[in-house]
């Protein structure tokens, strides 16, 4: 029903944006917002309370009567598509926007030193293997995402979304390309040390949708990019925590290492986490969670470790 829920919301979402070309067009926000909730839900629903299929079902109609009256209340209508452009005062003072930057830059400095002493406390030879041993397994003695410390992280986000606009929100640019570049390195690397891809990917949409919004990149550069940077950040952390592959193989390698990865994290992530219902299913998902192989007997039969009782 999920999925059947996320195919609706999709084909709304498409022809409300078809239907005027307007990322700001309501019903296509609507419709896009719901949609990016479901396919979360869809892609991590083990961690969340079990949902009826009748409740999915009441999203897409909301979906759908909200369309209808959007449509209603914009027949006839054509959009001006012209480049948004910001007004005076909506962006922060400059002396408000220099103390965000030292307090990132501080901040950045307080959490490359924790993230150094705990890639350095073992138990892989491995420090980027450590620091994510520590901030995901051991994470209750770490207090979490480096503690306190990951509060740094949205100060990053603001930072970057209000240097983004002022390049792109003014007829005259009022932040350089190096300043913009800088603020992105610096995100990056917090969320390189946090060893994990969901900081990452915050910083990308920033970057990447602000410009979309304001009209200067269209939907289509924006989902390209997004694409291809997901895909990217995807694969070096992967090489990174030697997952698929690693920097010293050849390419061939690990294209068929990632491949596989995908493959595996697919199914045991899916379909046959909903098998796991005994003890035992339990303790080979939780070491697969650490790392560790399954005793299977076939290499290409996944299921059978789960399924046996």
């Amino acid at each position: 029903m999920i999925v059947l829920c996320v195919l609706f919301l999709l084909s709304i979402a498409v022809a409300n944006y078809l239907l005027h070309r307007d990322v700001l067009y309501p019903a296509f926000l609507q419709a896009s917002l719901w949609l990016f909730a479901t396919v979360v839900f869809l892609l991590a629903q083990r961690m969340f309370i079990p949902v009826a299929g009748s409740i999915f079902m009441l999203f897409v109609t909301g979906v759908v009567l909200f369309s209808m009256g959007a449509f209603v209340a914009s027949y006839d209508h054509r959009p001006i598509l012209i480049q948004n452009r910001l007004r005076k005062g909506s962006i922060p003072s400059r002396g408000a926007v220099f103390v965000l930057d030292g307090t990132v830059l501080v901040g950045l400095v307080l959490y490359m030193n924790k993230a150094v002493q705990l890639a350095s406390s073992g138990p892989s030879t491995n420090p980027y293997i450590n620091l994510r041993y520590a901030l995901s397994v051991t994470w209750e003695e770490t207090g979490g995402d480096l503690g306190v410390l990951s509060y740094f992280i949205p100060c990053t986000y603001v930072w970057a979304a209000i240097t983004v606009l002022n390049r792109r929100g003014f007829a005259e640019p009022r932040s350089s390309r190096l300043l913009v570049a800088l603020t992105v390195i610096v995100g990056l690397t917090y969320g390189v040390l946090s060893s994990g891809r969901g900081v990452v990917l915050p910083l990308i949409i920033i970057v990447l949708v602000i410009p979309a919004i304001l009209r200067v990149t269209t939907p289509g550069q924006t989902a390209r990019t997004l694409g291809i940077l997901v895909l990217g950040l995807f694969v070096l952390v992967g090489l990174a925590l030697g997952k698929g592959g690693t920097f010293g193989s050849t390419i061939q390698d690990n294209w068929v290492g990632m491949r596989h990865l995908s493959a595996r994290s697919f199914m045991t992530k899916g379909t046959i986490l909903k098998w796991a219902s005994t003890p035992f299913e339990r303790s080979l998902l939780f070491s697969g969670r650490l790392g560790s192989e399954p005793p299977t007997f076939h290499s290409y039969n996944l299921t059978s470790i789960y399924r046996c009782r």
